[in-house]
């Protein structure tokens, strides 16, 4: 049993949900691992002929062009794109989505959060600054937990608590996957601006007014007091275009293309059937070696030494077996000597 598998215990100890139940099995049967160890076994393939061609320049042979080491990697690159894709459906049936709702008061978000959940879990009121605190629910959909956050209204307020209350929204929309801003569609003002304006942008800097701006979607709720409404559009503010979605959260109106719309969000797919359990650390990783791989590619194009071909294509090897928690430099030592006989 390796790393992997021994994680995807407490993994499947964890699972809420059949399909991270059955995603959980999957890596603790060695699915991931398989596919893990093949990534290696085709990096270390390469790193024989790249090695082997730093070590024996002085023969008569050109080692690189034989084994195709360029077709290779770029090979490689091809599968772990692969098995990342399957690994992030993995670590979205394990960790999910973390939502949070926010907007002005009154505009329906203790509302969007009971609609959601499928329970009263929010106090609803007319009264303004009802939510002083952030409330947490947790729903699933298709198997994809997603973690959602009632918070206090975006206002200014001489109440300690209540102040203290926006300061926690303010937090929560900062590390938040999804910001569902609400708004009341019956309100006199429909200024994207005035939408908007409740996240403060013109206090913030770019990077983080793109951060918020690709993670928010509008939320014109109350469509039930209006004659017509449309059931999904966009919005462009400042050439970018944003997600609006209009619906009831009193009567359900529009609640299940909301919870179509998180899981495009999160590029979810719940038919896949070998997504395998999968932590951050492990996406985290094979980005890393994907991301060293791809300059090994870019490496070899410009003609580089190929001392730093071969030392992206040892980091990013280490990278994938830190995964796995296997491999060492002794190996790669073996299967030079073992595939070339150069030098006897």
């Amino acid at each position: 049993m390796d790393l992997l598998q021994a994680e995807a215990i407490a993994d499947l100890i964890d699972a809420n949900s059949k399909q991270a139940v059955q995603s959980a099995m999957r890596t603790l049967r060695g699915q991931f691992s398989e596919l893990v160890h093949h990534l290696v076994t085709m990096l270390t393939t390469i790193r024989v002929s790249v090695e082997a061609a730093i070590d024996f320049s002085d023969e008569d042979i050109d080692l690189m062009a034989d084994a195709k080491v360029e077709e290779s990697i770029e090979e490689t690159l091809n599968q772990i794109s692969e098995v990342y894709a399957q690994a992030q459906q993995g670590a979205l049936l394990k960790d999910g989505l973390q939502v949070v709702i926010t907007g002005i008061p009154n505009a329906g978000k203790s509302s969007l959060l009971n609609a959601l959940s499928g329970i009263d879990s929010a106090i609803v009121t007319d009264i303004p600054g009802t939510t002083r605190d952030l409330l947490k629910e947790e729903i699933s959909i298709d198997g994809m937990p997603i973690h959602i956050i009632d918070t206090a209204g975006l206002r200014t307020s001489d109440n300690i608590v209540e102040i203290e209350g926006v300061k926690r929204t303010h937090g929560a929309i900062e590390t938040a996957d999804q910001i569902l801003l609400v708004f009341d569609c019956t309100a006199p003002e429909q200024d994207v601006d005035k939408v908007l304006q409740p996240l403060n942008l013109a206090e913030k800097s770019a990077d983080s007014i793109e951060s918020i701006l690709t993670r928010c979607t509008l939320i014109y709720n109350k469509i039930d007091l209006l004659d017509n409404a449309p059931s999904k559009d966009t919005i462009l503010y400042k050439n970018k275009e944003l997600s609006k979605i209009h619906l009831s959260a009193k009567q359900g109106t529009g609640i299940g293309m909301l919870r179509d719309h998180l899981k495009t969000c999160a590029g979810f797919r719940p038919t896949e059937e070998t997504a395998f359990v999968a932590r951050e650390r492990h996406l985290a990783e094979l980005k890393k070696a994907e991301k060293l791989i791809k300059t090994s590619l870019l490496q070899l194009s410009k003609g580089s030494h190929l001392e730093l071909v071969a030392e992206d294509l040892r980091l990013a090897q280490n990278h994938l077996s830190t995964i796995t928690g296997e491999f060492t430099s002794d190996d790669l030592l073996g299967e030079i000597f073992s595939s070339f006989c150069i030098g006897k």
